[in-house]
């Protein structure tokens, strides 16, 4: 990873999508900057630099997210740390928010781009390709399965998404042909969280937001880390 020490007792930890790495979340620390954030960028498991060979969406990579963590706070003194999930980073961050084992200072999340499941979003882009779905589709859900032990098709954010109950930031692409904006509200709709809010943008695809919106996507993750609550 690469830590960005700004000098706050603050840090957000930015996980990327899959088949991106470190530095492709560089794009997305100038909001936490400007806000008084700490940036730790990481390569997760079996990319970049980082250890492992296999992608699991998120379903074990979040036990090294709260291994990230534990070092900020531990190690660094960092007090409060904001999760800031790209794809299936969005749906990492939430499996390591409603984890048992999430410490409390892990405080807030913001999901860019966030799936239902990955099996959906990989059968919205075989659609989109005008590729046929069988038997390719059921076959690389069964590979995903026997070989990571993710339940790609049956298991998923929206599965989980009401066991939370930190703060979150959704921001969604109209234009997203992935991760389809009317399943952005049903999880929206589903998550139990009192502290949410949804932000749409007319510009940009999945995973694209930033780079055809910045001023106003910064402002909207500046206006949510504001609107956090108080912590004693």
């Amino acid at each position: 990873g690469k830590y960005f020490d700004f000098g706050s007792d603050k840090a957000v930890i930015i996980i990327p999508g899959r088949m991106e790495c470190c530095s492709y979340s560089f794009s997305f620390a100038e909001p936490y900057r400007k806000a008084g954030y700490n940036v730790l960028a990481i390569d997760v498991r079996s990319h970049g630099l980082s250890d492992g060979k296999i992608c699991s969406l998120g379903y074990k990579e979040y036990s090294d997210i709260i291994a990230w963590g534990t070092y900020l706070h531990d190690s660094l003194q960092i007090k409060e740390i904001v999760l800031h999930g790209i794809c299936i980073g969005a749906s990492t961050a939430l499996f390591t928010m409603i984890s048992e084992k999430c410490p409390d200072y892990f405080r807030a999340m913001v999901a860019d781009g966030m799936y239902v499941s990955f099996g959906e979003s990989f059968k919205n882009h075989m659609i989109e390709k005008n590729r046929p779905l069988f038997p390719f589709y059921p076959l690389v859900m069964l590979y995903i399965r026997i070989i990571s032990g993710a339940d790609a098709v049956n298991d998923g954010p929206l599965n989980r998404i009401y066991k939370l109950k930190k703060p979150i930031l959704f921001i969604h692409s109209r234009k997203d042909i992935y991760s389809l904006p009317e399943k952005a509200e049903e999880l929206y709709a589903l998550c139990g969280s009192e502290h949410k809010k949804i932000v749409w943008f007319d510009k940009g695809g999945h995973s694209r937001v930033r780079f055809n919106n910045p001023e106003q996507y910064d402002i909207a993750v500046k206006n949510f880390l504001d609107s956090l609550p108080i912590r004693n």
